[in-house]
């Protein structure tokens, strides 16, 4: 029960994160959408900012590795990789993710500068995301398909 406690805070928070910007969503306002008590916030998180690691480091990064990262490390035509990669993620956004944007890139424009532990987080997101392009582009080089 404590694991789907805090995976419903977590998953709540992103939505709120993402519709309505970090800095104006409360822990008051992610509790209220849980339906859970503000004890059973503070049993898991010691505040708003270890809350927004724990989705920058679980909901965040799992959106980008799944739909971003992990496919591009397929085998095959690495040209036909990266823009398969691209076209399908592009069409697969359902309406919300365009209107609001990437959700990644939302953080480190409200975020990014304001706390080291976010910072960090996201780099490392782009860093993984920075390798799997260049190990893709690099391995179209060799076969002469990039």
């Amino acid at each position: 029960k404590s694991e789907i406690t805090k995976q419903l805070i977590i998953d709540k928070a992103f939505n709120l994160f993402y519709r309505d910007g970090f800095k104006t969503t409360s822990i008051d306002k992610i509790m209220k959408e849980t339906t859970l008590s503000k004890g059973a916030f503070y049993h898991h998180y010691k505040n708003k900012k270890e809350l927004g690691t724990a989705v920058i480091s679980l909901k965040v990064k799992k959106r980008v590795v799944d739909g971003m990262i992990a496919p591009l490390l397929n085998s095959g035509n690495a040209f036909k990789i990266l823009e398969t990669v691209f076209i399908n993620r592009l069409k697969s956004f359902p309406f919300i993710d365009k209107q609001n944007g990437c959700p990644m890139n939302n953080l480190i424009n409200e975020i990014g500068n304001t706390e080291i532990a976010y910072q960090q987080a996201l780099k490392s997101i782009i860093e993984e995301w920075k390798t799997a392009l260049v190990n893709v582009i690099e391995r179209g080089k060799n076969e002469k398909s990039i």
